[in-house]
């Protein structure tokens, strides 16, 4: 046996292993994010707008994550070639709800702006006027990346293979690189800059705010507001590394297999290891943020508390939580 084809096996072992390996550390982030989500959803009526928005943006990024391991199902089937429209809806779902994540985020950091920009506007706002506003989010957050990937799917369907939007040229349900550079990076780029610049923007005015003398009078009003936007300004930075680390592997991932999907190639051994090392980095980090998110929110909120007083108030008696 040459040396090129004890490599070749090696190369095909190791990429094996990192496939599983893959598939088990993205069921662990999807068990953990789906944990999360759901104390807030069996809590719905004790949280204000943020924790109801928080739930969602969980639950969108479980099910991007539970499409994107169909996605390497289906693609191993075959899909791509023998159902071409099953391949198409899959890879628009996955899509919206990649983009749906950090809509949320920047609907809630919006929000926090809303709400601490005066001094009128920290009074309390009425159960009414908060559902009014939920709503609202609720239809940019879930809109917004409907009408993008649509108008997308349109220019797919007009251009065929030179959109390259939803099929990627290698025989993958999967987003193409062409897709990354021209909407999907550009998008999720600005919904992340715009959180970041709303949190600065509250955080500047709570300051503002904490300086002047006529605000003491609210302070106990907003005191749980405040505990809220800081526990999502910790949220914020969260998103933003990981949105930073995702730029950065499709960046890399963009430049190595350009050549290879212009010309219609299937990614060799040594670009899928690459491509599996990239995406084990983002995998860990999503793992860890996914842990330390449920322990602000769940742990340390006493929110997952607040859940067991609700169903068994015999057990334990806690107070409800801020967010």
């Amino acid at each position: 046996m040459n040396p090129s084809s004890e490599s070749e096996i090696y190369l095909k072992y190791i990429n094996i292993f990192l496939q599983y390996l893959h598939v088990c550390l993205v069921a662990l982030i999807v068990l953990v994010n789906l944990f999360t989500s759901l104390v807030y959803v069996f809590t719905w009526n004790q949280h204000s707008l943020a924790g109801k928005a928080f739930a969602q943006m969980l639950l969108s990024r479980a099910f991007h994550l539970i499409i994107y391991g169909v996605i390497g199902l289906v693609d191993n089937a075959g899909w791509p070639q023998k159902l071409p429209v099953g391949c198409l809806v899959i890879g628009f779902i996955h899509q919206m709800l990649w983009m749906s994540e950090y809509s949320w985020l920047l609907a809630v950091n919006y929000d926090f702006w809303q709400k601490f920009r005066s001094l009128a506007s920290l009074q309390k706002r009425s159960v009414l006027d908060q559902t009014k506003r939920f709503w609202k989010y609720f239809l940019f957050a879930w809109g917004t990346p409907l009408v993008i990937v649509s108008c997308f799917l349109v220019a797919d369907i007009l251009f065929g293979s030179k959109a390259g939007i939803l099929f990627s040229t290698f025989g993958s349900c999967y987003i193409s690189w062409s897709s990354l550079i021209f909407y999907i990076i550009p998008v999720i780029s600005i919904f992340v800059l715009a959180s970041v610049f709303f949190s600065v923007l509250t955080q500047r005015a709570i300051l503002h705010q904490r300086n002047e003398s006529a605000s003491a009078r609210l302070a106990k009003n907003s005191s749980s507001d405040i505990s809220s936007f800081q526990l999502f300004w910790k949220l914020s930075m969260l998103m933003g590394v990981n949105w930073i680390i995702e730029f950065i592997l499709g960046l890399l991932f963009i430049g190595v297999f350009a050549e290879s999907s212009e010309g219609n190639m299937p990614m060799d051994a040594k670009e899928h290891l690459m491509y599996l090392i990239g995406g084990l980095v983002l995998i860990l980090y999503m793992l860890g943020s996914a842990c330390a998110i449920s322990f602000m929110f769940v742990v340390k909120n006493k929110t997952g508390m607040t859940l067991l007083n609700h169903k068994f108030s015999y057990i334990c008696c806690v107070t409800t939580s801020d967010v």
